[in-house]
């Protein structure tokens, strides 16, 4: 059974327990993830965003035309850090 919980709760409950695991936690403003390439190290902005590479909803292509799930895609952003 799911709970209700609010969002800002939430997040602060992972980063709790991140935190015990030594785990860091980044918090990513979500505009402009869906449209730039995690995968070709794109810095998430405005200017490097592109609609058209979102195939259809959940499917997203890289530059270098690998497929991945755009959800996947977003999550692994991480700003200033180099994969």
């Amino acid at each position: 059974m799911f709970a209700q919980i609010p969002h800002a709760r939430f997040v602060d409950l992972i980063t709790y327990k991140a935190k015990l695991l030594g785990i860091t936690v980044v918090k990513q403003n979500e505009a402009y993830t869906s449209g730039c390439s995690a995968l070709d190290e794109e810095k998430i902005s405005k200017k490097a965003y592109a609609s058209k590479r979102r195939i259809h909803r959940g499917l997203f292509v890289s530059n270098s035309g690998f497929r991945i799930n755009a959800d996947v895609n977003g999550s692994l952003k991480v700003p200033g850090r180099k994969r």
